[in-house]
């Protein structure tokens, strides 16, 4: 005889546990693991104004904040949402893309 397959969802004022068993936990794996890849999918695809570079705050004040830009004709970061040049110094260059 073989065990019922189940999902048991508890909210408590810590989070949220599921606990699944059976062909259930597989589906659940297979489900979480689908939804992760399609969001990474649509965040790697969707860079805001045409953007090639993605950039993390360095400067001084402030917390790390992403921001995005594009490299201009002597390869200078220009900002990709008003095309103005932006500080090397207070950005890190965290992913570049090729234009194609």
């Amino acid at each position: 005889m073989t065990a019922a397959s189940r999902i048991n969802i508890r909210r408590t004022p810590k989070g949220v546990t599921i606990r699944a068993t059976g062909g259930a936990a597989q589906a659940l794996f297979d489900a979480i693991t689908r939804a992760a890849h399609t969001a990474q999918k649509t965040l790697d695809c969707t860079w805001p104004n045409g953007a090639t570079v993605k950039l993390c705050w360095s400067g001084s004040g402030g917390y790390p904040t992403v921001g995005w830009a594009k490299r201009g004709p002597a390869g200078e970061l220009l900002s990709a949402h008003s095309g103005t040049p932006l500080d090397a110094d207070c950005w890190d260059v965290v992913e570049e893309r090729k234009v194609m």
